[in-house]
Formats: structure tokens, C-alpha cells, sequence
């Protein structure tokens, strides 16, 4: 449904007056006393519709070609209506030049504008085209090639005047390259067609279905092919238009007595010129061999190196099994020796059927002797395997030819004979008097096995002393207990252990002992010191920050030490530390760092001595925010004359707006505030705008003058300049007539004297 765009309009100058009603109609009935209503309900009140009882006519609805004024602008079914053509002959085609308008199509007219010709019912668009000179089809072309009753012509490709029915063409004319005759018998050979001269040639030259007929000049040569394989014999021939029997128009053949002999045959190796080529066995022949280069000359060829001919060429056989063809000892059947080479190309080097290989036997104690009874054949050394056969034991590896001999009841060194006197351990046993199990080293006798009364000990110092012998418990008492020769040494039970204090701090060091009977010089009980080097470490002592046990607790710049040191948290890596997240140690430690100065760890950009910005933030930790020194700060300039630029003299620097003050600073009179750039000029002998001049030209109450060059008070209106002050010679009059004569102005007397003297025209 339409709207009345008309009411919100209403609406909104009552709202600026009083308000706006809320229905148009009461706003109506208000204004004009009378009762108006919208009876089709189209938005439209009865003193605006044209007619208030079809809802499909109101101001503005769309037109319609229906006899009605649709749209209540007066007009009926204007710019809705169709364009019909006349179709005077009927064709069901209009003539684009003879309109009407109408909504429905008259009788007589069509909706179609393209008849060509409205008067010829036989010719409108589609038509059947005809030979005639008309254009039937109403396409703008004249008896084209689609006509019905055009002609067939026949492409001429040679031009000798006749076609064939290959390509034809239908036209109303004759086409170029095209003929009336399909009689050729070849359309591309100029010299053949009907009536043509025939020529000794195999050609039907005058297209009469005979070849070589009658023909008007010389024949052919012709040779004659003995073996019948095509290629004939250049010293028989005969000259005729056609081909005898058993002739050929081929002379090439150099052995017409053998059909397997002629050019192009294939070559053999059989001494004769099979291809006609004059070569004979040549590298193509297809029953050649491929020989292979024997470099080496051993009669075994190298099979990446090879050639292709009948005969066996020098430097070349026909084996192709040589695996080095650089070595002519290396070939099949070679004698195989060890040399880590494939003598005998068999793919595998040193095989154990080579003529120097070597027998190993089994070591299988590892004692370097063989066992005979064991043995493999190879060219290396095989792994458990020695050249030498005489291990006597091959499962002891303390036994073998020149072994030591030993008392064990073996015969170690394989000479047939078990523990004899030359034994390396062979024993030498020595009275025991006392029965102590030592013996005197003065009474001895040698054996593998123990002698009654004898001991192998002979270290007892006193044989007649039982509680005296080596070994026996050495004690602090004046005897040598032990016969080590010493009385009381350090091994006495009762000896006391004792700690060397080397720095003096009566602390001694666990791994510098000292046993003694007696206290020994420097020398403490106590064991605990962890460095007794350094007076300063020991159990108890102060820890300190460097690297040092110094109490000895096993554990190095712990957190107690005197000196350790604060660390405060720089989460934000601008290496200054939060004072309020700390720890302690003797070393750096990761995240960080020894000072507490940041103000808030938490943003990298905040810390001592940081650049200071206008960011509400305290860039520098030093508790102020936004000072004087930020890097951009703002210079104000005072506005005393609130004109909203400064005067550049009187200046203040802060983040943030200072009161009566302006970022601007090119005010050229802060005490005026018609004065400031871009102001309006006015000749008043300032400068308004700020540019350095004053009343200049363009000033709005700028004063135009014309020149008065008669000094009659009156200015010629076609020479002025303009200026704020008065300009010698010219006047704010532009109504002199003439400006070389004061007698000629307005109001002055007139005369006659052919002059307009009061310039009244």
C-alpha cells in the first residue's frame, strides 16, 4: 500500500511548534471543518484520490494500461502503453516506420518491426531466399548463397577449367575457383582434364579412363629385373610408354642374378654386397657378432667395452667373462691365489681352493699355540685361529710349547713332564722349631710339595719364640712383635691414628693420616676438616659467598652465609627488579637481577631512567607520572583572548590541557580575538589575519577608487585599484563619461555642443 510521505513532514513542524497530533486525519478535519476519509483504504484521504473508491488508484500508484488514470496525474495509460507496426501484407511482419500505441494490438498491426519490404507478403525475415534480386529473407543481402533455386558449382582447384563433385558450392552466380563441369578426373594437376593432350606419363591426362594412350611425347625406360626383386639391371633396357614384363623403372640393382641382392637389402656376412652399397660386410650385416675388447690380452674380453662386425677385429674376442680386463692374470679358470683379487672371475676373492692358501688351527684357549686336531683353511687369518699346531692343552690357555712350568700338577709347558724342579713356583720350605708356622731362613730345602716340620715361610726373627713371628699383632710395648725389624711402628693394635692440621686450625684433614704410637708434630685427633688448606674452613666456622665449604657441611654458599645476596624478580626483563618479589643467593639467579628499583615489573617499558611519555604511566620509577621532561610533552601557549590561538611568547610545557592555554602558537595579538590566522581583514589598520600585513587587498571592506584623471570628482569606471586608503589621482566616483574633460560629469550643465556634458547618455 502507497505512503503518504507527506504527514512526517506535518509532524515534524508541529513538533518544532507544539508537538505533532497523533492521526492526520484529526490534523485534516481540524484544519478544514469537514469530515474526509480514506474509503478504498489506500492511503489517501478523499480530497486527495482521484477516485476514492478503487484502491488501485491514488497519487503515485504505478500506471497501468487499463483506460484509467491510475496515478491521478490526468493522463491516462500515458508511458504504459505498446508500439504496434502495420502489416499491410498480411505477413505477420510490421513496417518499423508506419506506429501506432496502443494496449492491444489493432486488427491490420503487429508487434514485430522487421518486414523489409510490407508490401511483398513473399518477403519478410526467414523467407525462402530465390535467385530474383530481392532480398527475401529480409537479412540486408541479395540472392545469397542459400537461395533454393541456386546452381551447383563444382571446386576448380587446379583452374584448368573442370571440378569435381568433392566440393561443390550453390550460388545464384558462378563463385571463383569454381566451374559448371564435374568431369576432372585429378583437380589437382592443371595438365589433366576432358580433351587434355595425353602424355607418356601413367597419367589419364585427357581424362578418358586410359592411361598413356595416343600419347604426344617420348616413352619410358625400362630395365629389366631378372630376379624379381623389384630393382633392374642398368645394362638391359627398353623404351616404351608402358612397363614390359619383367621390367622395371629402377636401374639399381648391382646382382639382378640373386633376388636377395638389391639397395636397401638387408647385409650379411657372406663376402657379397647384399645392400647394393659397394661395401661388402659391413658393421650393419644382421648375422654379425659382437666382439668385446681384450685389453689385457689374456682371451677374455671386457663386456662394457664391445663392437659389432662380421670379423673378429684386432684387440677384440668373443668372450665376454673378463671381471678386469686391465690385469691378464685376472680371467676365468685362472689360477686363484691370495692376493685379495678375483683371479679366476668367479665373483668371490681368495677362496679357500687358492694355490698358496694357508692351514690355521684352533687357539681356542687364546694362547697363540693351535690345536693339530682342529683346523680351516683360508687366506686370512681366520678369527680363533693360529698358523702354529702344537698346543699340548687347547683348552688352558697356561699351557703350550715354552709355557712357564708351575707347581699344578700340569705339564705347563708341554715337554711331557709335570711340576719339575725348574717350576717358576716351585717351593722352598724352612724349619719351623718353634711351631709359630714361620720358618728360619738359615735351614731350607726346594719342592712343589710340603715337608714335614718345614714351612714356606722363612720370616720368623726369633725361631725359638712362638709369640714372635711376621704378622703377629704388632703392639706399643718395646718388641718387635711383627719381625718387620721395627718395634712399636704404626701397625701396633694399640697405635693411635692421628690427622695432619696443616693450616693450624686444629681441625685435621680425614684423607693426610699419620699412625704413631706417640703425638706426632702438626699433627691432631680430630678428622673434620674439608679443607686443610685454608684456616678459615672448618666445622663451624662462618659461611660466606665464595665458592668455599667454609663450615664444612658439605654444602657450598648456602642461603645462611654472611654475605649472601638479595635477588629481586624482573618479570619483565628490563633489568630492574621487583621489591616485592625477592630471593636469596650467593649466585645470579634466572629472572633475576640485584636491584629492586622497578616500579611495576610487569610492563618492560617502565623503569629508572626509561624515556618519560605522556601515557598516565610512571615511565621512569621516579613517582611522578607525565612530567615536564617526557619526550612528548606538549607545548601550550596562553589564549588570553580566547580566540583559540596562542601567543608564542607566553608558554607552558604539560602532558596534559593547561587552562587558557592552546597547542597553537601563531596568534599575532593574544590581547585581541578578531586577530588570529585565517581571520577576516578589514581595513582598520591591523593585521586581522596574521599574515604580517596589514589592510591588505583582499580585506572584506576593501575600497575600490577610479582614476580621475580631469580632477572633476568623478572616476572613470574602466581604470581603478582597490586599496583600504584613499589613492592620490583617484576618487570612489565611477560615473564619468568622459575622464579627459572636467567639464563632462554627472549633473554638469549641458550645452549645445555635440558633448554629453552632464554624462546622461
Amino acid at each position: 500500500m502507497p505512503v503518504d510521505y507527506r504527514f512526517p513532514a506535518i509532524c515534524l513542524l508541529a513538533l518544532l511548534a507544539l508537538g505533532c497530533p497523533d492521526d492526520p486525519e484529526d490534523t485534516l478535519k481540524e484544519e478544514t471543518g469537514a469530515d474526509l476519509v480514506d474509503a478504498d483504504g489506500d492511503g489517501y484521504l478523499s480530497n486527495e484520490d482521484c477516485d476514492d473508491t478503487n484502491s488501485g488508484v491514488y497519487p503515485g500508484a504505478e500506471e497501468v494500461c487499463d483506460d484509467t488514470d491510475n496515478d491521478c496525474d490526468g493522463e491516462t495509460d500515458e508511458d504504459v502503453t505498446t508500439v504496434f507496426y502495420a502489416d499491410e501484407d498480411g505477413d505477420g511482419y510490421g513496417d518499423a516506420e508506419n506506429i501506432v500505441y496502443d494496449c492491444d494490438a489493432p486488427a491490420g498491426y503487429t508487434d514485430d518491426a522487421t518486414d523489409c519490404d510490407d508490401q511483398d507478403p513473399a518477403q519478410y525475415p526467414g523467407a525462402d531466399e530465390y535467385c530474383n534480386g530481392e532480398d527475401d529473407d529480409c537479412d540486408s543481402e541479395v540472392d545469397e548463397d542459400s537461395a533454393v533455386d541456386g546452381a551447383t558449382w563444382y571446386a576448380d582447384g587446379d583452374g584448368d577449367g573442370y571440378g569435381t563433385d568433392d566440393d561443390t558450392y550453390t550460388a545464384c552466380s558462378q563463385p571463383s575457383g569454381y566451374s559448371e563441369f564435374d568431369t576432372d578426373c585429378d583437380d589437382e594437376d592443371e595438365n589433366q582434364y576432358p580433351g587434355a593432350d595425353e602424355y607418356c606419363n601413367g597419367e589419364d591426362d585427357d581424362c578418358d579412363g586410359d592411361v598413356d594412350e595416343d600419347t604426344v611425347d617420348a616413352a619410358t625406360s625400362w630395365y629389366a629385373d631378372d630376379d624379381g626383386d623389384g630393382y633392374g639391371n642398368s645394362n638391359d633396357e627398353i623404351v616404351q610408354c608402358t612397363q614390359p614384363s619383367g621390367y622395371v623403372l629402377d636401374y639399381t640393382d648391382c646382382d639382378d642374378q640373386d633376388s636377395s641382392v638389391f639397395p636397401g637389402s638387408v647385409e650379411y656376412c657372406d663376402g657379397a654386397d647384399n645392400d647394393c652399397d659397394g661395401d661388402i660386410d659391413e658393421d650393419d650385416a644382421v648375422d654379425g657378432v659382437i666382439w668385446f675388447a681384450d685389453t689385457d690380452g689374456d682371451g677374455y674380453g671386457d663386456f662394457a667395452t664391445s663392437t659389432y662386425a662380421c670379423y673378429q677385429p684386432t684387440g677384440y674376442v668373443l668372450d665376454a667373462t673378463d671381471c678386469d680386463d686391465a690385469d691378464a692374470a685376472q680371467y676365468p679358470g685362472a689360477d686363484e691365489y691370495c692376493n685379495g683379487e678375483d683371479d679366476d672371475c668367479d665373483g668371490t676373492v681368495d677362496e679357500d681352493d687358492a694355490l698358496d692358501v694357508v692351514t690355521w688351527y684352533a687357539d681356542s684357549d687364546g694362547d697363540g699355540y693351535g690345536d693339530a686336531a682342529t683346523t680351516d683353511i683360508d687366506c686370512d687369518s681366520v678369527t680363533g685361529y693360529v698358523l702354529d699346531d702344537t698346543d699340548c692343552d687347547d683348552t688352558d690357555a697356561l699351557q703350550y710349547p715354552g709355557a712357564d712350568e708351575y707347581c699344578n700338577g700340569e705339564d705347563d709347558d708341554c715337554d711331557g713332564d709335570i711340576d719339575e724342579d725348574d717350576a717358576l713356583d716351585v717351593l722352598t720350605w724352612y724349619r719351623d722349631a718353634d711351631g709359630d708356622s714361620y720358618g728360619d731362613a738359615s735351614i731350607s730345602e726346594i719342592d712343589c710339595d710340603a715337608i714335614t716340620g718345614f714351612v714356606l715361610d722363612d720370616t720368623d726373627c726369633d725361631d725359638a719364640d712362638a709369640a714372635q713371628y711376621p704378622g703377629a699383632d704388632e703392639y706399643c710395648n718395646g718388641e718387635d712383635d711383627d719381625c718387620d725389624g721395627d718395634i712399636d711402628e704404626d701397625d701396633a693394635l694399640d697405635v693411635v691414628t692421628w690427622y695432619a692440621d696443616t693450616d693450624g686450625d686444629s681441625y685435621g684433614d680425614a684423607t693426610n693420616t699419620d699412625v704413631d704410637c706417640e703425638p706426632i708434630s702438626g699433627y691432631v685427633l680430630d678428622d673434620t676438616d674439608c679443607d686443610d688448606m685454608d684456616p678459615a674452613q672448618y666445622p663451624g666456622a662462618d659461611e660466606y659467598c665464595n665458592g668455599e665449604d667454609d663450615d664444612c657441611d658439605g654444602t657450598v654458599d648456602e642461603d645462611d652465609a654472611l654475605d649472601v645476596l638479595t635477588w629481586y624478580a624482573d618479570t619483565d626483563s628490563d633489568s630492574y627488579g621487583d621489591p616485592l618479589s625477592s630471593d636469596i643467593d650467593c649466585k645470579p639467579l634466572a629472572g633475576y637481577v640485584s636491584n629492586d628499583e622497578d616500579c611495576d615489573d610487569t610492563d618492560p617499558a617502565q623503569y629508572p631512567g626509561a624515556d618519560e611519555y605522556c601515557n598516565g604511566e610512571d615511565d621512569d620509577c621516579d613517582g611522578d607520572i607525565d612530567e615536564d621532561e617526557a619526550l612528548d610533552v606538549l607545548t601550550w601557549y596562553e589564549d588570553a583572548d580566547s580566540d583559540s590561538y596562542g601567543n608564542s611568547a607566553v608558554s607552558d610545557i604539560d602532558c596534559d590541557a593547561v587552562s587558557g592555554y592552546v597547542l597553537d602558537d601563531t596568534d599575532c595579538d593574544d590581547s585581541d580575538p578578531a586577530q588570529y590566522p585565517g581571520a577576516d581583514e578589514y581595513c582598520n589598520g591591523e593585521d586581522d589575519d596574521c599574515d604580517g600585513v596589514v589592510d591588505e587587498d583582499d580585506s572584506l571592506d576593501v575600497v575600490t577608487w577610479y582614476e580621475d584623471a580631469d580632477e572633476d570628482t568623478y572616476g572613470n569606471p574602466a581604470v581603478s585599484d582597490i586599496d583600504c586608503n584613499s589613492i592620490v589621482g583617484y576618487v570612489t566616483d565611477n560615473t564619468d563619461c568622459d575622464d579627459s574633460d572636467p567639464a563632462q560629469y554627472p549633473g554638469a550643465d549641458e550645452y549645445c555642443n555635440g558633448e554629453d556634458d552632464d554624462c546622461d547618455g
